[in-house]
């Protein structure tokens, strides 16, 4: 990650050797080019100085190069054409015209821009650290960095004038950074705020670390604080400020984090009820629909003064999935404790484990989680799949997965069901596929099939992984509610034969 220790933080430009824009090809870096092209030389050495990804400096290129041609005007019958230069040979590195190009990336990552709102909240790219004086005219105590990030290596005492959290998350689609999301929002919401409520672990204050020893090698051990501790008098933890949250280009990690703060604070604003964050809620999980529309519209409300914000689509998909959950932030570990969240994970290893050709490492029997399963209406009718032999109860409604593709013209001959207890004995045999049979063991009849990998069935949707019963297997029955209790109520579990969640009896 760049560090500023051997120039002005104060000035924009960005110096370093004189060389800086050799490349690996000099006679490549001679060829005139436009100001939105990028040679070998600038490439390596920009993305080298930055942190960014080089992918990620190319894609804004092309936009700029893209916004230049429709902004093009028509000059002696020729269409104006972008300014030519010389990447090769002695300069100052990255300054003035022949640099547009990557004068116009440095302004993306170094613009601070405030989130529309009561809240002084401020979103942007690793370069806006290199002007503290911007930090300090706007009142920035607090600097959440989406990245891996530290600032014991700054000079002048730098690290001693904000209260810093730093997330290691790496901008990749299969990133978990939903974990991390209210930790995040806990010290969005603190710094807003103030008090003296504690801060999210990890949290470093200023005052915090020891400096580093003269003449000595590199030991600066930062202790993890998650009260007060020893503050210098010039910035008090406990009074309100604003809040700076940042990645490397301020685009996808440093967004994801402030789109999930406003999802939590402001539910109504992006049509979310705030009935979603009462606790006593926790089971239900709102529609994925729904969640969709609210993540979007929380977004379009941050590109509202930040127009490059676009997090990548496991993060948008990550999202949707905190307000699934109903954004939970009431304490460190309310992510991973969430159902929504452990089956997510397992998905994810299943997958992983299916592309190496194996099954997962552990097996989530749904069953067994039967008390995490949203709640259903009380006095509704629900649904079981019969063993067509036995009349051996396989599943509830409950554990049927819904299976119907839009424009299927008939009925698909699968019912997909999740994972049961019942199929220990089959699964424990640690084969990628193989054949479902009735559990009652007086009739064993071959009833369906599993693939971890997944399979596409007739109606040509994938589904992965699979567990099917026949349609030509089993009977589908429609159960009428009991005045005792509802679909799902334990009698019904217990006349399945299915397993009751740990803690509960088994009759």
């Amino acid at each position: 990650m760049p560090s500023p220790n051997d120039h002005d933080r104060t000035s924009p430009p960005i110096d370093i050797d004189d060389d800086a824009c050799w490349g690996s090809d000099a006679e490549d870096d001679e060829i005139p080019h436009d100001v939105t092209s990028l040679s070998p030389g600038c490439c390596s050495r920009f993305a080298a100085l930055t942190g960014l990804d080089i992918n990620e400096i190319k894609r804004e290129l092309a936009n700029a190069k893209k916004q230049q041609s429709s902004s093009a005007i028509d000059s002696s019958d020729d269409r104006r054409k972008p300014s030519l230069h010389l990447c090769h040979g002695p300069r100052s590195a990255f300054e003035g015209a022949d640099h547009a190009h990557l004068e116009y990336i440095e302004s993306k990552a170094m613009a601070l821009s405030r989130i529309e709102g009561p809240d002084e909240l401020y979103v942007g790219g690793i370069f806006a650290l290199r002007r503290p004086k911007a930090l300090e005219g706007k009142d920035i105590r607090c600097i959440l960095s989406m990245i891996k990030y530290s600032f014991v290596d700054w000079q002048h005492g730098f690290e001693d004038k904000y209260i810093h959290l730093s997330v290691d998350v790496d901008d990749v689609d299969d990133e978990d950074i939903l974990v991390h999301l209210s930790h995040a929002v806990t010290f969005i919401d603190r710094g807003l705020k103030g008090g003296d409520a504690p801060w999210p672990k990890g949290t470093v204050l200023p005052g915090s670390r020891r400096s580093r020893e003269a003449g000595g090698e590199a030991e600066a051990k930062e202790e993890v604080k998650e009260g007060k501790g020893e503050v210098e008098e010039k910035l008090d933890p406990s009074k309100p400020g604003a809040v700076f949250v940042h990645c490397a280009m301020g685009k996808s990690r440093s967004v994801t984090a402030v789109v999930a703060f406003l999802l939590w604070k402001y539910p109504h604003r992006y049509g979310l009820t705030p009935s979603l964050l009462d606790p006593a809620n926790s089971h239900r999980a709102l529609d994925a629909e729904t969640a969709h529309k609210a993540v979007e519209a929380a977004l379009d409300w941050v590109r509202k003064t930040r127009e490059i914000a676009e997090p990548n689509p496991g993060f948008m998909k990550q999202l949707e999935l905190w307000v699934q959950m109903g954004m939970p932030a009431d304490s460190h570990d309310a992510v991973e404790k969430h159902h929504i969240y452990q089956r997510w994970l397992w998905g994810r290893e299943v997958e992983e484990s299916a592309k190496l050709g194996k099954r997962p490492e552990w097996i989530r029997f749904e069953d067994q989680h039967a008390d995490e399963k949203p709640d259903e209406k009380q006095g509704e009718p629900s649904k079981e799949l019969r063993c067509k032999k036995c009349r051996r109860v396989l599943a509830t409604k409950q554990f049927i997965v819904p299976h119907q593709p839009p424009g299927a013209k008939q009925t698909c001959p699968h019912h997909f069901i999740e994972p049961l207890s019942w199929m220990k004995p089959v699964l424990d045999e640690g084969e990628l596929d193989g054949r479902l049979v009735c559990p009652n063991a007086k009739c064993g009849a071959s009833i369906g099939r599993y693939a971890w990998q997944g399979f596409k069935c007739s109606c040509r949707e994938w589904v992965c992984p699979a567990f099917s019963l026949g349609a030509s297997k089993v009977d589908e029955v429609t159960v009428q509610a009991t005045r005792t209790g509802g679909p799902g109520a334990n009698g019904e579990l217990r006349a399945t034969g299915i397993r009751m969640p740990p803690g509960r009896q088994n009759l």
